[in-house]
């Protein structure tokens, strides 16, 4: 698989993460979201994007994180988050927030994956979305 086919499936995924979040619609999955959001006063509102990915990945979530900055509802920022072997194992969400990390998660059937937390019914509280690197060489993205 060449590294452009990689970045198209990476930005795929990301975008479809924050697609199903902000924009609740039905889903050709196997889950439904419901009218699942973000709590927020006014549009454009910023949520924060922790960054534990290695660096075969940064090219591909700049260019998804700058694509959904370009909506009239939200704009994303990226802080860094830790890198380490466990914590990307683990991709721990935070409060407020959407982690994104990298790991070996195994041959279990899926490429990424995208998790949130609610209260009061609908309102996202954190988020996570995982790529799995066990399908994913991300030594060869550029």
């Amino acid at each position: 698989m060449n590294s452009k086919s990689q970045t198209v499936k990476l930005v795929t995924i990301l975008v479809a993460f924050f697609a199903v979040i902000i924009f609740p619609i039905n889903s050709y999955a196997d889950h439904d979201w419901n009218n699942y959001h973000w709590a927020r006063r006014s549009n454009p509102f910023t949520l924060r994007v922790v960054d534990s990915t290695t660096s075969g990945w940064a090219s591909a979530q700049t260019t998804a994180l700058s694509d959904w900055s370009q909506s009239s509802v939200m704009n994303l920022a990226s802080e860094q988050g830790n890198e380490s072997s466990s914590s990307r194992r683990n991709c721990t969400m935070i409060a407020g927030k959407i982690r994104s990390c990298n790991y070996t998660y195994g041959s279990n059937g899926w490429l990424g994956l995208a998790s949130i937390n609610i209260t009061g019914g609908v309102h996202i509280t954190q988020g996570s979305s995982k790529m799995n690197d066990t399908y994913f060489n991300t030594s060869n993205i550029q």
